[in-house]
Parts: C-alpha cells; structure tokens; sequence
C-alpha cells in the first residue's frame, strides 16, 4: 500500500510539473536530469531502436508498467537520495543500468522483455 502511495505522489507531482512547463513527456527528465549529452543520446537512441520509453510511461506522461529503473528510482528518492539515478558520468550510467538488468532478471512476461530490450539496446549505445 505505501508503494502505491509514494508511485502514485512520485508520478502525479512529476506530471503536474509537466503539464505547467508545458513539456512533452522524457525519462530523462527524472532519472538523468545531470547526465552528459552522451547518455541522453544514448537513451533517445534506445528507446527509437526498442520502441519501448524506458521509464515505463506512455507519451502523456502516464504510467504505463513499473519499470525496474522506476523502481529503482522512487526506492532512491525514499531513501532520501535523489531521483537522477543516471548519475553525471558515462559510468555511472552503465552501473545503474547494469544493476536494472541484474534485478529484471530473467523476464517472465512480454513487457519485462521489452524492458530487458531497452536496457541492452541503452547500453549498447553507452559503449
């Protein structure tokens, strides 16, 4: 129940920012808002090449699934530490990146594929 409350605040105050800024909907906003050129191409690059958004929300900002790096974020932000996840370094992309595929696991169902796909793809393009 507490996860529903912090996803549901978490998702609605990023939204309401959206809509007053006037801004179309980007993952990167929130989990790699400090993150060099290189990872924000790298993760436009993924998500044309996948065809999945790797934050789990569909083009009006709405959640579409609780992706692994959502997860990882909103656990961040809980915890007191930031919401960019990402981090500022190429390196530190491909780290959380890497610890979202180890925690994916072995996907169980066709979203969690498309997941898995979106974070290879992103690394790919880190390299």
């Amino acid at each position: 129940m507490e996860v529903r409350f912090i996803t549901n605040n978490y998702a609605n105050s990023y939204n309401n920012k959206r809509v007053r800024a006037g801004k179309s909907y980007n993952g990167l906003d929130i989990l790699g808002s400090s993150s060099p050129e290189e990872v924000k191409d790298a993760w436009n690059k993924a998500e044309k090449t996948s065809g999945v958004n790797g934050y789990g929300m569909n083009s009006e900002g709405k959640l579409t699934q609780l992706t692994t790096l959502f997860a990882m974020s909103l656990e961040s932000r809980y915890n007191g530490g930031g919401q960019d996840i990402l981090g500022n370094t190429v390196y530190s992309a491909k780290v959380t990146v890497q610890k979202a595929l180890d925690r994916l696991g072995i996907p169980q169902n066709n979203e969690e594929k498309k997941e898995k796909n979106f974070y290879e793809t992103f690394l790919r393009y880190l390299a």
